[in-house]
């Protein structure tokens, strides 16, 4: 089921990302969060800035999926009410 799940959400990422990067709180976000890490860069060098750039990606990524798990379980229980 966790497979299955993944691929759902890989599927659905790679069909509505595009259409996401165009949303103006989208926009907003990515500007605060590269203004976020370009004075973490400054402040604390480029090697540890990077490494909390794949961390805070993969957990961001990680808690996605569950939610899309969460959101795909909820509505096939909706659907057998």
């Amino acid at each position: 089921m966790e497979d299955l799940c993944s691929d759902l959400y890989a599927l659905m990422e790679e069909r509505y990302s595009v259409r996401l990067n165009y949303l103006p709180p989208y926009r907003e976000y990515r500007w605060l969060r590269e203004r976020f890490f370009t004075q973490l860069r400054e402040a604390l060098g480029p090697d540890f800035a990077e490494k909390l750039r794949e961390a805070l990606d993969g957990g961001a990524r990680l808690e996605a999926e569950a939610a899309f798990a969460w959101g795909l379980r909820l509505g096939l229980a909706l659907e057998r009410l």
